[in-house]
């Protein structure tokens, strides 16, 4: 086994972007300074992250064997075993970690999901919607998390928001990409019950529900006309359109494209609201 699986397998680029999301509730639209809790709450997140990724790929191993041969577990980098024990050390740091922010909030969100994590990759992850929910949720959280952290809650229901749409739309656009290993286990995820076609349209209506979070931002004062105008131009019409020309047909690499796509445009949005005055 190669020291670099243990790298691989908890996903380093989705690590940082855990990292950044709670670095962004931290400090989003407040002028606090880095303090040690900030950097506790920072790493806390990361590592139960890092162990929900590792327990879903231990749980998922059938399914990748057809999916994803080439990940770390079907692939033989690590052994099932090996990728369990890790996933405790992870939570449990993680966790650790936690009780060093000084907030009991903190420490019970990171509880919850972590326990939220294990039971998504156990058997919430192939139940109807409920999976798709709970990472959509999970994502959002990292925002509310720094937020607890530092105080700053009410600046980062929006982005939040955001978060949380965003996920669910690339969930079921993940759902319909892993159509095939779902079906020889017998899942019941929503790509499978609707189809495509159902599943790119309420894909559609989510795009078309962000807008909706733009204008209340807008018409409650937590986004500026600049903000706006940019949002439309740059992020809500591109996601859009993407999401509309998927409509007419159902491919594998389509699917991986618009996954792509929803992730580089939820970090658009975030450029934006974060610089733009």
């Amino acid at each position: 086994m190669k020291i670099q699986a243990y790298f691989k397998i908890i996903r380093p680029f989705n690590c940082l972007f855990i990292a950044l999301t709670v670095l962004f509730g931290l400090f989003f639209q407040n002028h606090a300074s880095f303090t040690l809790p900030f950097l506790w709450g920072i790493l806390s997140a990361t590592l139960i992250g890092a162990g929900g990724y590792v327990i879903n790929d231990y749980f998922d191993l059938p399914i990748d064997r057809v999916n994803r041969p080439k990940r770390v577990l079907p692939s033989g980098q690590m052994q099932p075993r090996t990728a369990y024990i890790y996933t405790i050390v992870l939570f449990v740091a993680g966790l650790q970690a936690s009780f060093l922010t000084g907030t009991f909030l903190a420490v019970f969100m990171a509880m919850f999901n972590l326990l939220l994590l294990f039971f998504y990759a156990r058997q919430l992850k192939t139940s109807f919607l409920l999976g798709n929910l709970s990472v959509a949720y999970a994502s959002a959280s990292t925002f509310v998390y720094g937020g607890i952290v530092a105080g700053n809650l009410e600046n980062v229901w929006l982005i939040a928001a955001y978060a949380f749409i965003y996920t669910l739309i690339r969930e079921l656009v993940k759902d319909l990409e892993d159509i095939e290993g779902d079906s020889l286990i017998k899942a019941n995820t929503f790509a499978i019950k609707a189809g495509h076609r159902t599943t790119m349209a309420l894909n559609l209506a989510l795009a078309l529900l962000l807008c909706g979070v733009t204008v209340y931002g807008f018409l409650n004062d937590l986004l500026s006309t600049y903000q706006v105008a940019a949002l439309g131009l740059l992020v809500h019409v591109p996601s859009i359109v993407a999401i509309a020309m998927s409509l007419r047909s159902a491919s594998a690499r389509r699917y991986r494209l618009l996954s792509a796509w929803i992730k580089i445009d939820m970090v658009i949005l975030l450029l934006l609201i974060w610089f733009l005055p």
